[in-house]
């Protein structure tokens, strides 16, 4: 813009300039100018100064920038710039308007690493990965050879224990028999009152005999139950239906529950997964939490598979990590597919 008034400046001082000219030529006497200069030597003169005049202005135009609107003269002209195409929104296949989109993964609710309750060498194993499970089903065995001695052992202290119960029950019903003669011939005056009296105690000290026997025998049987549940603790079961996701020992391998053995003992045998307990997991941001409650409509797909889900929200956390300024979202799914898998990223869409 300064450069352009500049040169209309420049323009309005040649237009005064050829004026004062125009006006000293015009306004001297013509018989003054006819005594000192000639009539053609005044018209060339003229000509002259018209054709430098309109050379000069054609000069000006042709160096002087157009004229534009001063809006437009203010404005940069910046080259346009390829934005980045965004990615596709998830579309909402249940209807309604999407509040918030964020990322999560797959998570199963139940999932367990199991192991036996005892420690013991692991020499059998009867499942493997992906394999599919039910509760109570067999998946490995501990070495038992001992345990089994032992059990074996209570059953034959509960068979004397049982033989030591039916030998006082005999001696009690012999001492009863007994006590009816000697009651008898007391009554006929047959026998004296220190023999029916000794009778009499012999059939209590039966009777104490017979409830110890007893008693051994309920202990004997308690220590079986005892060494058939060390057995049971030898197997490892499957405690509920699920799929085999990892398996955490091999063959001859000492397994413990926890950390009982030490470093060189393993401390699970598989890890299960309830694959009816898959959901949904997300980190929600603070500023956004208000954009989700429970049992909102949820639409979510699998990065990996572009497979389409359903479900809605189970529940919120009543707590936020601090570090990340999160508040973890867990989300019921609706949809069951064999693709689902846990761990696996996933596109989710409140609704």
């Amino acid at each position: 813009m300064s450069q352009i008034q500049d040169h209309e400046d420049r323009l309005q001082e040649r237009r005064l300039l050829l004026r004062q000219l125009g006006q000293n030529l015009g306004g001297t006497p013509p018989a003054a100018a006819e005594r000192s200069v000639p009539r053609w030597a005044l018209a060339a003169g003229s000509l002259l100064l018209l054709a430098a005049a309109g050379l000069a202005l054609q000069a000006w135009r042709d160096s002087a920038p157009a004229l534009v609107p001063a809006a437009v003269a203010a404005a940069p002209l910046a080259a346009p710039v390829a934005t980045p195409a965004a990615p596709a929104a998830l579309a909402a296949p249940l209807g309604g308007d999407i509040k918030l989109e964020v990322s999560g993964t797959i998570s199963a609710a139940r999932v367990a690493t199991v192991s036996p309750r005892t420690m013991g060498q692991l020499v059998e194993t009867l499942s493997d990965e992906g394999a599919r499970v039910q509760r109570g089903q067999l998946l490995a065995r501990l070495d038992d050879r001992q345990a089994r001695i032992d059990f074996a052992l209570g059953q034959a202290q509960l068979g004397a224990a049982a033989a030591n119960v039916h030998s006082a029950e005999a001696a009690l019903r012999e001492v009863q028999r007994t006590l009816q003669r000697e009651q008898g011939l007391f009554e006929q005056q047959f026998s004296s009152a220190a023999r029916l009296s000794s009778a009499q105690a012999a059939v209590e000290t039966a009777q104490a005999a017979l409830g110890g026997a007893r008693a051994a025998q309920q202990v004997a049987a308690l220590q079986v139950q005892r060494l058939q549940q060390a057995l049971e603790d030898l197997l490892v079961r499957a405690p509920f239906d699920g799929v085999v996701q990892a398996r955490n020992a091999q063959t001859g391998e000492f397994v413990a529950p926890g950390s009982a053995g030490g470093g060189y003992t393993r401390t699970g045998v598989f890890t299960i997964v309830d694959m009816d307990s898959l959901e949904i997991v997300v980190d929600v941001n603070e500023q956004h939490i208000h954009k989700v409650h429970p049992g909102q409509r949820v639409a979510a797909e699998l990065y990996s598979q572009r497979l389409r889900l359903e479900g809605q929200v189970l529940r919120i956390m009543p707590s936020a990590d601090r570090a990340k300024a999160t508040v973890r979202v867990r989300i019921r799914l609706d949809t069951r597919d064999p693709q689902i898998l846990p761990d696996m990223a996933v596109k989710v869409a409140f609704l």
